[in-house]
């Protein structure tokens, strides 16, 4: 964030806190090609998401915040939380970049 404004570093703050992203989308896809090495293992050793969480784990992907999401999907902001709690609980992760690597990396999403 070195070339940040302070008003952007307030509002990535803000979007930490409210467990939005804090990264644009490009720098995030750049992160998980180098994690991943680029290429989908295709392993499906993870439990598998329903339907619902399959959708929002691709808008996360596409670098959508809870808000986006929920406005996407015609959801309350509050259920697209409580799906992203259940993710991370089922795959043992804890963040949205987290969410985005295991979904590439079992072939769930394509980057």
């Amino acid at each position: 964030m070195t070339n940040s404004t302070p008003e952007q570093i307030i509002e990535a703050v803000v979007a930490a806190h409210a467990g939005d992203r804090v990264v644009s989308p490009e720098v995030q896809k750049r992160f998980v090609h180098s994690a991943i090495g680029g290429t989908s293992r295709l392993r499906y050793d993870s439990p598998a998401p329903s339907a619902r969480e399959r959708q929002i784990i691709e808008l996360i992907a596409r670098g959508l915040s809870n808000v986006e999401i929920a406005d996407e999907l015609h959801y309350a902001e509050g259920t697209v939380k409580a799906d992203i709690r259940h993710i991370n609980r089922l795959w043992n992760v804890e963040n949205r970049l987290q969410i985005v690597l295991r979904a590439a990396e079992i072939g769930l999403i394509e980057l």
